[in-house]
C-alpha cells in the first residue's frame, strides 16, 4: 500500500505543481478578476444542474466490485457508463432549453454571453461524468501506475489547451471554458477505449435496478452538496460583485489543491479497506487513519 500511496500522491503533486506554477498564473494574467469570478460561478451553476442526478457509479462499484465475478463486473461497468451518459445528455438538453432563464435568476447582473459559457461547460460535464468511475476502477484494481499515467495526460492536455486558447488564439474567457471542454472530451475517448475491454454489452434488469436504488436515490444528497458549494458564491456575487467573487474563487482554488493530497491517500487506501470488509485482509484502520490525519493536520498548519 505504501508504494501505491507514493504513486497516487505523486500524480496529485503533479496536478498541484502544474496548477500553482502554470495554470493559476496564466489565468490571472489573461483574465480579469471579474472574469475569474464568472468562470468559477458558472462552473458551480453548471455542476448544480448537471451533477446531482447520476448513476452513483462510485457507490455501486464500492458495494459490488469485490462481491461480483468477472462477468458481473463487466455488466456492471457497462450499465453504469450507459446510464451515466444518457442522464447527462438528458440534463444537457434541459440546460439548453432552460439555462438562460436559470442564469437570469442566478446572476445579479446577467449578460447574454453567459449562456454560451454555461452550455460549453455543461457539455464538458457530459464527457467528464465517467472519469471518476475510470479512476475508481484503477483504484480497486490497484493499477496505480495507469492511474498516474492518466492523471499526467489530463494535466498535459489541460495545460496545452489553456496555452493554445489564451496565448496563441487569444480567446480570453471563452477559451478557458473551451479548454475544459476539449480536455474532458479527449479524456473521455481514452476512458471509453480503456473501459471497453471491461464491458459486456447487453441489458440486465438487475444492474438497472441497482443503479436506481443506489444511484438515483443519492440525488438529494448530491443536490444538497452542490447547493452548499454554490450558495456562498451566490451570496458574494449577489451582495458584493463579481470582482469580489473572483478574488474569493481564486482563494478557494488553493484549498482545493490541498485536498488533492487527501484524495491520493483515499485512492491508495480504498482497496485494502474494501478487502478488509470482505475479510480478505487485516489492517489496523484506526492507526492508519490517526497517522494520516495527524500528518494532514501538520501539513495544513504549515
Amino acid at each position: 500500500m505504501v508504494r501505491n500511496t507514493v504513486i497516487y500522491i505523486s500524480s496529485n503533486v503533479i496536478k498541484l505543481v502544474a496548477s500553482l506554477i502554470v495554470t493559476l498564473p496564466m489565468v490571472t494574467f489573461y483574465l480579469s478578476v471579474e472574469q475569474i469570478g464568472v468562470y468559477a460561478y458558472i462552473a458551480l451553476l453548471s455542476s448544480f444542474l448537471m451533477i446531482p442526478l447520476s448513476s452513483g457509479g462510485q457507490a455501486i462499484v464500492a458495494s459490488h466490485y469485490f462481491t461480483s465475478d468477472k462477468n458481473e463486473r463487466k455488466k456492471m461497468f457497462f450499465h453504469i457508463y450507459v446510464v451515466e451518459i444518457i442522464i447527462k445528455i438528458l440534463l444537457f438538453i434541459i440546460v439548453v432549453f432552460f439555462g438562460e432563464q436559470f442564469l437570469k435568476i442566478a446572476f445579479h447582473e446577467y449578460k447574454n454571453e453567459y449562456i454560451n459559457y454555461l452550455l460549453i461547460y455543461s457539455a464538458s460535464l457530459i464527457f467528464s461524468a465517467t472519469k471518476p468511475i475510470l479512476y475508481y476502477f484503477f483504484t480497486v484494481e490497484r493499477k496505480a501506475g495507469i492511474f498516474f499515467f492518466y492523471n499526467t495526460i489530463e494535466v498535459i492536455l489541460n495545460l496545452f489547451f489553456i496555452t493554445l486558447f489564451f496565448y496563441f488564439l487569444e480567446l480570453g474567457l471563452i477559451g478557458y471554458f473551451l479548454s475544459a471542454l476539449f480536455t474532458s472530451f479527449i479524456i473521455f475517448l481514452l476512458d471509453v477505449y480503456t473501459m471497453s475491454k471491461n464491458f459486456i454489452i447487453g441489458f440486465d434488469r438487475q444492474w438497472v435496478g441497482t443503479i436506481y436504488h443506489k444511484g438515483f436515490k443519492l440525488f438529494y444528497v448530491n443536490l444538497l452538496e452542490q447547493f452548499l458549494n454554490l450558495y456562498d458564491s451566490y451570496i458574494v456575487q449577489r451582495f458584493l460583485n463579481l470582482n469580489h467573487l473572483g478574488v474569493y474563487s481564486h482563494a478557494k482554488q488553493y484549498i482545493g489543491n490541498f485536498s488533492m493530497v487527501d484524495n491520493a491517500f483515499f485512492y491508495s487506501y480504498l482497496p485494502s479497506y474494501m478487502r478488509m470488509l470482505n475479510k480478505e485482509e487485516k489492517i489496523d484502520t484506526f492507526k492508519i487513519m490517526l497517522a494520516w490525519y495527524c500528518f494532514l493536520l501538520c501539513l495544513g498548519i504549515c
